[in-house]
């Protein structure tokens, strides 16, 4: 509760009234989510309550869930290749993951260093898949720099996971990969702290910048 009421207080002081309002509107339409669903999701989690197996755990950040009407409203917008594989990095919980449920993407794939985040979201598609019916949908327990990308993935969100090290770290092993097998590729980046490491590549284009619900997505197409 005491998080809850300092992140209202910081997104006054950096949003403002209204867009505050927006955001706790969100927050509480993501625990109607989870009571509709018997899923969890929305419980914010620090890194020294995790266990992390990475050398790269200096550079990540505490989980908080990405916002269920925002990501409906983002795929919806968006209409990517029907064999589009999408791969949520620092998957947490698995909301993303589970947003994507009435999208046809070909597969969706959730990348966490976490070993709780990824039980976690393991047992929320279980819930999703009894109720839903199966989708190709996973999540691998791995740190993002030592992912093996598969020729196919174009589709990619991150919610601000980690610092400008390991972005610019897996953008250069993504590039490689594209290299290997040509595609174009989106990158879906909410609350881009580190927007620089896309900006300064000549390879990513901006695309899009949405804000909705006080928060803001940047979408980068690569190649163009």
């Amino acid at each position: 509760m005491q998080r809850r009421i300092k992140q209202i207080q910081e997104s006054l002081h950096r949003r403002g009234l209204v867009n505050t309002s927006k955001l706790i509107f969100a927050t509480l339409y993501d625990y109607l989510f989870d009571f509709r669903h018997g899923t969890d999701t929305c419980q914010p989690v620090e890194l020294d309550e995790l266990t992390i197996n990475s050398a790269n755990t200096t550079h990540g950040s505490p989980y908080e869930s990405s916002k269920a009407h925002d990501l409906k409203k983002l795929f919806r917008h968006f209409h990517f290749p029907k064999d589009s594989v999408l791969v949520d990095l620092g998957s947490g919980k698995g909301k993303v993951l589970l947003a994507t449920w009435e999208f046809k993407f070909k597969k969706v794939i959730g990348i966490e260093f976490s070993e709780e985040l990824t039980k976690i979201a393991k047992r929320n598609i279980e819930i999703f898949e009894k109720k839903k019916g199966k989708r190709p949908v996973e999540v691998i327990c791995a740190d993002a720099l030592k992912y093996n990308f598969n020729g196919d993935e174009n589709v990619f969100f991150m919610f601000n996971p980690f610092g400008a090290p390991v972005i610019e770290g897996f953008i250069a092993r993504l590039q490689e990969s594209i290299e290997k097998s040509p595609r174009k590729v989106w990158f879906i980046y909410r609350n881009p702290t580190q927007r620089n490491v896309f900006d300064k590549n000549p390879k990513f284009k901006l695309v899009k910048k949405i804000t909705s619900m006080g928060t803001e997505y940047l979408i980068y197409i690569y190649g163009i």
